[in-house]
């Protein structure tokens, strides 16, 4: 039965089926969303490879050498209830690379929790939102890894300027746009151990 053709049926209590299939949507859309984002709330990100920072802009990492990347996601004002993050990152050529998802909870007690989440078959466990003392204040966050080492990132050679966009609920809400970091080839690059180092090379490459 199509979802059009599901309108012009009734429950046996005598109920339209339009309003049971559309309430059945909105639950899946928003099973974990409790409460409504502040409308001025921004993400900023900061970006590591295996916990280690850059100090170049935007960050460049070694891709021979990283494990994996963090992104480290800092809310600009605080959000109460349950709500979802995207990181949706992007390749050099603008292709989208995966999403990575996580529903979040200003709750500690429902760290591991499963909940649905739109596109997941299976129950996702929620995290609960850390805090942390960014300019003096006191900011929620959460950070989302990406696998770098053994992964088509390398097999297919996708070297350069990454972006990624930041996500609640569905909402962009990065801060500055699109945020970009660079994945570069083996002894290219800025790195936090070069630069304590001395190695301060670069890569112009695309």
């Amino acid at each position: 039965m199509s979802v059009q053709e599901s309108f012009s049926y009734t429950s046996r209590k005598g109920i339209p089926m339009k309003w049971i299939v559309v309430s059945a949507v909105v639950s899946i859309l928003c099973g974990v969303c409790s409460a409504e984002p502040p409308q001025s709330l921004c993400a900023a990100v900061t970006v590591t490879a295996d916990q280690r920072p850059s100090y170049s802009t935007p960050p460049a990492f070694n891709a021979v050498r990283t494990l994996q990347l963090e992104y480290h996601i800092e809310l600009s004002s605080p959000v109460t209830g349950q709500h979802v993050i995207e990181v949706d990152v992007a390749t050099p050529n603008g292709h989208r690379y995966q999403v990575l998802t996580a529903p979040v909870s200003d709750d500690p007690s429902h760290e591991g929790v499963p909940t649905r989440v739109t596109g997941y078959p299976y129950p996702v466990p929620i995290r609960a939102l850390h805090l942390s003392t960014s300019r003096g204040q006191e900011v929620q966050g959460t950070t989302l890894r990406l696998p770098v080492a053994g992964t088509p990132i390398l097999s297919n050679s996708l070297l350069g300027t990454w972006s990624l966009r930041v996500r609640l609920d569905g909402a962009d809400v990065s801060c500055n746009g699109p945020e970009l970091f660079q994945l570069l080839p083996m002894g290219e690059g800025i790195f936090a151990d070069d630069f304590e180092s001395g190695s301060t090379s670069s890569w112009a490459g695309p």
